[in-house]
């Protein structure tokens, strides 16, 4: 179930907004011109994601440091994850579209395929 949420045009890169749709508080993030959409607050300390630090397919929470996998929603710090949902995300050349359906369990397992790295081996400081 695909959901207009945004036009691309008031998403620029390196940007992210928060979206409130059925109920749900979606972080949409224009990472050089990938969009992704994760759940929003951060699971640690409630700070908006969308508030966060973009950094490749990374985001930072402002609050704690906390950072998430942008594609999949893998938290990237510490032995006790708080994995956050991720959204499939659509976009044409004027609208971006989130479907608001639950991700599959093997989908969210993507960060070391698509870096090559652990989550642990991330640097940078804060928790997560």
């Amino acid at each position: 179930m695909f959901v207009n949420i945004a036009k691309v045009d008031n998403l620029t890169r390196g940007t992210a907004k928060l979206i409130r749709v059925e109920g749900l508080s979606i972080a949409l993030f224009n990472a050089d011109g990938a969009f992704y959409a994760l759940q929003d607050p951060c699971p640690f300390d409630g700070a908006s994601l969308s508030d966060g630090w973009i950094t490749g397919s990374v985001v930072e929470c402002r609050g704690d440091r906390a950072r998430f996998f942008l594609p999949t929603g893998e938290c990237l710090w510490q032995s006790e994850r708080k994995n956050i949902r991720s959204f499939r995300v659509l976009a044409d050349k004027d609208h971006v579209f989130v479907d608001l359906r639950q991700r599959s369990a093997s989908e969210k397992s993507e960060y070391e395929t698509a870096t090559g790295l652990s989550p642990i081996a991330v640097t940078g400081g804060g928790v997560c």
